[in-house]
């Protein structure tokens, strides 16, 4: 786990760096600020989602599954059986359609199947020999690697389950994410449309962030209080 979250942490910084080095191939030269808008909202949506459901699935395995004795498939589990990978997909390709050229898509995903996908053949490997027909009959209701449309809309199932101590857990990469995406986004902007855009952009952000803290915090009143 400690390896995989340096590797990571390591194909961050270097995405950082190739940025502002090779801005020319990778940042979008939009031709209307209202394009850009749109795939700023769309892929901070994403990078939220990705994080909410991470926290979800973090939360409530650690919660139900009794030291990795107990087979967990309920929650965000009856979603799929890797819902944290696929929320670290969400919050990638949500951080891409914000700062990157579509190519960028395509390295993203050649790097999250070298990383991932051995990751989530040894994991289910060692669930089967743990559990058995129990996760055999399990895989036949939940999808490998995305979620089922359909179930995908039942989204008030699993946001239910949330709860705060979940959530700081994860805090300290989503302000880290959130952050780098703030301040490329502002470069970026000042790149193609003078330095007016900073008071802009930081407004924008700033909103969003707000929006989605409200929410955050009305689903977890909600929960409590149910």
């Amino acid at each position: 786990m400690k390896k995989r979250i340096k590797l990571q942490g390591t194909l961050v910084f270097l995405a950082v760096i190739l940025s502002v080095i090779l801005k020319k191939y990778v940042i979008p030269d939009w031709g209307r600020e209202g394009m850009e808008e749109f795939f700023d909202i769309a892929g901070l949506i994403l990078v939220f989602s990705g994080f909410a459901l991470r926290i979800l699935a973090r939360g409530y395995k650690e919660e139900k599954t009794h030291g990795g004795n107990k087979l967990v498939v309920n929650g965000p589990y009856r979603l799929m059986r890797n819902p944290m990978y696929f929320g670290t997909l969400l919050i990638g390709v949500g951080v891409i359609s914000v700062l990157f050229k579509w190519w960028v898509l395509l390295l993203f995903f050649l790097a999250y199947i070298i990383i991932y996908l051995p990751q989530v053949n040894k994991e289910e490997k060692m669930l089967l020999d743990r559990f058995g027909k129990d996760y055999k009959d399990y895989c036949k209701s939940a999808s490998k690697y995305f979620p089922h449309p359909l179930r995908l809309l039942n989204t008030k199932a699993y946001l239910s389950e949330l709860k705060f101590f979940w959530i700081k857990k994860e805090l300290p990469s989503l302000f880290t994410t959130i952050l780098i995406i703030f301040s490329l986004e502002i470069y970026q902007d000042v790149l193609m449309f003078g330095l007016g855009q900073i008071y802009d952009e930081a407004l924008e952000f700033i909103l969003i962030i707000a929006f989605f803290t409200l929410l955050t915090w009305a689903v977890i009143y909600k929960n409590k209080h149910k």
